[in-house]
């Protein structure tokens, strides 16, 4: 046992501390010098950067700094990615060349973005883009992930047999028969009017 108010564990000759505690205050060790980690009345204060295995957090983190950042590193180091705060806009980057993606529900894609722009939204398997933004063509599929439609720009809309587009408003209502339709049917192009207005 060793008693004392404050207790310093110096090198032999004096000019660099390794450990201080102090009576009723923090107990600090150091490197080379230098304090590193230092207890306080809520947990611990560290100066510097944390290497760990593993880390398990219970309750809030705070990351306060003039560019908050939470870092993704492979073990190879060359695939990296980024959740930042800057600018007032949260952002995720891929520093890598691979894409964004975002599943729910035990891994059911929802929403990827790929590394070239293109953006692609999940039918509810999580298994088939159904909603496909072709960055390189600027053209929208609707039912497909490969819009056609020439040098344009394009909405294509595909389905197995039929395909349509309806078109609703507060009049009209918002169910499956009201308001019109312009859809392909087989080998015809059908524009029709569930209201008793006219098409002009």
């Amino acid at each position: 046992k060793i008693f004392a108010t404050d207790l310093y564990v110096n090198n032999s000759a004096g000019s660099k501390t390794y450990l201080s505690s102090i009576d009723g205050g923090a107990v600090t060790l150091h490197y080379n010098g230098s304090a590193k980690l230092a207890t306080t009345s809520t947990g611990i204060d560290v100066t510097g950067t944390v290497t760990t295995d593993g880390l398990t957090v219970d309750g809030d983190i705070n990351i306060n700094s003039a560019l908050p950042k939470i870092q993704f590193t492979d073990t190879t180091g060359s695939q990296q990615s980024r959740l930042i705060l800057n600018n007032d806009e949260i952002q995720l980057d891929n520093q890598s060349t691979g894409g964004i993606r975002l599943r729910t529900d035990n891994f059911k894609s929802r929403f990827f973005i790929a590394s070239n722009g293109d953006i692609s939204f999940y039918e509810d398997t999580g298994t088939t883009a159904k909603f496909f933004w072709d960055a390189s063509a600027e053209s929208l599929g609707i039912g497909t992930t490969s819009p056609t439609g020439g040098a344009t720009t394009v909405v294509d809309v595909y389905g197995s047999s039929s395909s349509a587009i309806n078109f609703h408003n507060a009049t009209s209502g918002t169910t499956a028969t009201d308001g019109g339709v312009v859809g392909q049917y087989g080998n015809d192009l059908v524009l029709f009017n569930y209201e008793a207005g006219i098409i002009q």
